[in-house]
This record gives structure tokens, C-alpha cells and sequence, in this order.
């Protein structure tokens, strides 16, 4: 979203669609005031209390957070008491509690919406400090579904089904013309009614039906090579059911670990190179 900029602190601005519920997140790093950048925390609250008064009648979940630098944990802290006096104005509430920074404090929020936080829109906000960071990484469970998947009815027959005698007894009762009389028939139409035939054993043997496939979303580090190395393992998994040989066993066996190590690898390389 293009908010904007603010001289007193530095933002990304997300909207998130996902199965028509909208969410609004957007990440804040307000730096330290110093001599260098000239900031004030009394310019921040001004800034970023035009900044909410666009957010909050904004429609759709609101999720705010980020290093806002105040100690909000501070109940003496006077700019701590007018962030807080903010939040309440835009009817806001800040999640985290406890220590986020080293030396102490609660410098790292996660804000939304008062009416909101009941419902559970976020919950189990907790901090993990085990990281080599002065700043703990903050973590929060919120109720975002993943998009419904789509599905598509297709026409199957189950052609395996089919034995060869039954196949063969059931065109061997066709026959081309009724009477001596139609022998003058045409090759064309002999043809056509062959084929009609053809299709009333198919019906008749392996009976079409509808099905309903589930498209599921294919993960971006799944490649077209993937798609073959699995292709083979289900075929080497068929051979192996067919004719249960211990060499068939193994060769399934090493197909589909070779397969696995090629996913993990793919999946590693392509985080990777996103990181």
C-alpha cells in the first residue's frame, strides 16, 4: 500500500486478501531519538497518530507491529503514557508483554483492533530471546486462513478393469450392416457406426464417471522434475505391488528416497535463495 513517508519512523504497508477477509499489516521501525537523526518522540506521536487515524477506518483485521522503541512496560514513562493514551483514543490495544530488548523493556509490539482481540484474531503472543540478537523475535498465532481450494470435475473410466476376452467377445457381435441389402453403404459411415460401437462396449465395460479432484496449490520450489521423479515412484510402487520380488521392493525403496532427498534439496535451495 503506498502510505506515504514519515520523517520520524520507517513503514511497510501489506494488505492480505485470503477468502474475501482482508487484513491490513503493517511493520514499524521508529529508530532511537538522537542528536544524528533529530527525532523526537513527541514528532513520532503526532506522525503516527495521523498515520492511525487512516488505519483504523480502514475495513477489513488490522495488524500493526514492529521496534516502536518506547518503554512501554514503563508505567512512569511519560511518552509511554501517551502512546498508550493513543492507542486507546483509536481504540487499540498492544499484545506483548514482558522484556524485548536486552537491556530490558518492551520496545517490540504487536497492536490491533480492542474489538478484535477477543475473537482470538491473535493469541499465544510470545517472545523468544534465544536468538544472537539484541532484539527478541516476536511470535504470534493469528486466525488467517489459507485459501479454499478450487476443484474440477473430470470423466474417468477405469480402463484396467477391462479384461481382453470380454473385449474381444464384445466386438465380435458387431456387425456392420443388418442386412445383404446395405452392403452398399459407404466407408464413411461404416466407420462412424464402428465407432459408435466401439463407444457402447467402452460404456458398457468400463462405464464412465464423474469425478471431483481437489486442485491443490503446487509449493514454488516443486519443480516439473519433481513432478517426473514422483511419477517414477509410483510406477516402480505398482510394479512392485504386481510382482512383490525383493528386487522390486528395493528398487521402489531406493526411487522414492532418492525422490525425498531431491524435495529436500530443492526446498532448501529455493529458501535460500529467497533468504
Amino acid at each position: 500500500m503506498n502510505s506515504g513517508l514519515f520523517k520520524s519512523f520507517e513503514h511497510v504497508d501489506l494488505t492480505v486478501t485470503v477468502n474475501d477477509v482482508t487484513t491490513r499489516i503493517v511493520l514499524i521501525y521508529r529508530p532511537p531519538p538522537s542528536r544524528t537523526n533529530g527525532c523526537k518522540t513527541a514528532d513520532f506521536l503526532v506522525e503516527f497518530a495521523s498515520f492511525l487515524e487512516v488505519l483504523v477506518i480502514a475495513p477489513g483485521r488490522l495488524i500493526i507491529l514492529g521496534d516502536f522503541n518506547i518503554h512501554v512496560d514503563n508505567a512512569t514513562n511519560g511518552d509511554a503514557l501517551k502512546f498508550h493514551d493513543l492507542l486507546c483514543s483509536m481504540t487499540l490495544v498492544q499484545l506483548v508483554r514482558g522484556s524485548t530488548h536486552a537491556s530490558g523493556h518492551t520496545l517490540d509490539l504487536v497492536i490491533t483492533r480492542t474489538i478484535e482481540s477477543p475473537i482470538c484474531t491473535i493469541s499465544n503472543v510470545t517472545n523468544d530471546n534465544t536468538l544472537p540478537s539484541d532484539h527478541s523475535l516476536i511470535k504470534f498465532i493469528t486466525d488467517i486462513s489459507r485459501p479454499h481450494a478450487t476443484k474440477t470435475t473430470r470423466v474417468i473410466r477405469n480402463i484396467r478393469s477391462i479384461r481382453s476376452d470380454q473385449l474381444v467377445e464384445a466386438i465380435k457381435k458387431y456387425k456392420p450392416v443388418d442386412s445383404v441389402g446395405e452392403y452398399g453403404i459407404s466407408v464413411d459411415t461404416l466407420s462412424v457406426n464402428f465407432g459408435k460401437k466401439l463407444s457402447d462396449v467402452m460404456d458398457m465395460l468400463a462405464p464412465a464417471k464423474k469425478k471431483v479432484i481437489v486442485n491443490k496449490a503446487r509449493a514454488p520450489w516443486y519443480t516439473d522434475e519433481l513432478r517426473l521423479l514422483r511419477k517414477n515412484v509410483r510406477r516402480l510402487e505398482r510394479a512392485w505391488l504386481s510382482s512383490p520380488l525383493e528386487i522390486n521392493k528395493q528398487i521402489f525403496h531406493g526411487a522414492r528416497t532418492s525422490y525425498h532427498d531431491e524435495c529436500e534439496r530443492a526446498k532448501t535451495q529455493y529458501h535460500r535463495s529467497r533468504i
